[in-house]
């Protein structure tokens, strides 16, 4: 009888931890996802970051560009 009893409880055992193994594996993954999503977050902050720096920086050499051909057709002119 105590033979049977410790068989039962060893397979209760090892499903239990077959179970805590599978809700762990999928507590992993869901961590996972949310710090994919995070970091997908995080990239799309730093490419409107990215690109608004590249058209302000585009905006000013136009601003140069217009400025020095403005300088140069009055230094032409007077």
């Amino acid at each position: 009888m105590n033979e049977l009893k410790l068989h039962i409880s060893e397979h209760t055992q090892a499903v239990a931890a077959k179970t805590a193994t599978a809700i762990s594996g999928g507590g992993f993954l869901t961590s996972i996802a949310s710090a994919n999503e995070v970091i997908q977050l995080i990239a799309g902050i730093v490419a409107v970051v990215a690109g608004v720096a590249a058209a302000w920086w585009h905006f000013e050499r136009i601003y140069d560009a217009r400025s020095k051909r403005r300088m140069k057709r009055d230094d032409d002119s007077g």
